[in-house]
């Protein structure tokens, strides 16, 4: 077993992440290395099991809900400029939105919100929220040419923004395209017939956090 999951499970108690270790702690970090990856619940559960460890899908599921409740992550300082988009997928057979603001210099996920609209107040409250959570408004966005975002910063009135097509927008397009398959597998296993914000934004935070930490170990070892 690599040594930076004993260390991170090592970090997860002392955050208070893990309370009761019924589950050693170097699996319950390996456990959300894993989903956040892409496997399913399940998967998860059973390649644990192949470990030693046998643990049912939901206790898989409550590691997250822990994680994302006690873990800061969104932290650090918010560049003068970000990007932000946002893509709709389906929970419980309902069409939501999924908000993302991305540094365009380190492609780290600043934010992530989910709403059940795409308008201008949902736009509003999306950099609102952004703004709360930094202590700060970024100088410029680069958006698409929705008139959600043209009327929601016109309004906002703090932030001066861009259009634009293609450049780093791809690759927020590509992170998209790996939240609507992960979302799938989360709809499949925790299907949302209510749009169940405390659930989902546990997911994202997950989901961001295990994004940034891959981002840092690719620098240091030099991925590309």
């Amino acid at each position: 077993m690599p040594i930076h999951f004993y260390k991170l499970g090592e970090l997860f108690k002392q955050r208070a992440v893990i309370q009761k270790e019924r589950t050693p702690a170097w699996a319950i970090a390996l456990g959300l290395a894993l989903y956040a990856q892409g496997l399913s619940l399940r998967r998860t559960a059973l390649t644990l099991a192949q470990l030693g460890v046998r643990v049912s899908h939901v206790a898989v599921w409550y590691w997250i809900q822990s994680f994302a409740d006690k873990w800061s992550v969104w932290n650090g300082p918010l560049p003068e400029r970000i990007v932000v988009d946002e893509t709709q997928v389906k929970l419980g057979g309902r069409p939501c939105w999924i908000w993302a603001a991305i540094d365009p210099a380190t492609r780290r996920i600043l934010y992530l919100r989910v709403s059940r609209e795409r308008t201008l107040i949902s736009t509003m409250q999306f950099f609102q929220e952004l703004a709360h959570v930094y202590g700060q408004w970024p100088k410029e966005a680069v958006v698409d040419g929705g008139p959600w975002y043209q009327g929601a910063l016109f309004f906002l009135q703090q932030t001066k923004h861009n259009w634009m097509v293609g450049g780093i927008r791809n690759y927020v397009e590509r992170r998209f395209r790996e939240f609507k398959r992960r979302m799938k597998v989360f709809d499949c296993s925790f299907p949302q017939h209510r749009l169940d914000h405390g659930s989902i934004t546990n997911w994202l935070r997950m989901f961001a956090w295990f994004h940034n930490q891959n981002l840092v170990l690719k620098e240091v070892f030099g991925i590309s």
